[in-house]
């Protein structure tokens, strides 16, 4: 039913969008820095590490697992942001929800290219062998 929905175009992006979605979150702390905004921990090097390899599996790989990684990990940071602030709004506002609504996309867009790669491979190994075309005649 979802492979009618969404197309393997539709899916491409979704898992595009994912993968930038999480480069931009990776580099945002440090780019903030920059900006004298933020000040960096060594724990934010080992989180854009995560997160930058977790894009490189949800966009070069396809891969289901990198993109629950990360929807998951985007979660507990967000969990994690509420419990060091008590803001609520910082934690869980607008932008917050936009980053994990795009990673729900980024999980669908690599289920169907999985479940289409699937198809394909099996459509191929399924099909019956071929008779032999030479009759043999005495």
């Amino acid at each position: 039913m979802i492979n009618r929905i969404i197309d393997q175009v539709v899916a491409s992006r979704f898992v595009l969008f994912a993968g930038v979605a999480a480069v931009i979150t990776a580099l945002s702390p440090i780019t903030l820095h920059f900006l004298g905004i933020y000040d960096l921990s060594p724990l934010n090097f080992v989180d854009t590490a995560i997160l930058l390899s977790l894009a490189f599996g949800v966009y070069l790989k396809k891969s289901r697992t990198c993109a629950i990684i990360l929807l998951v990990w985007h979660l507990g940071a967000r969990v994690d942001m509420y419990e060091r602030t008590g803001s609520y709004y910082g934690a869980f506002g607008p932008i917050a929800i936009s980053i994990a609504w795009i990673y729900i996309l980024g999980i669908l867009g690599t289920l169907v290219l999985h479940t289409d790669k699937q198809k394909a491979s099996s459509t191929v190994s399924d099909l019956p062998p071929e008779p032999l075309s030479h009759e043999t005649r005495s």
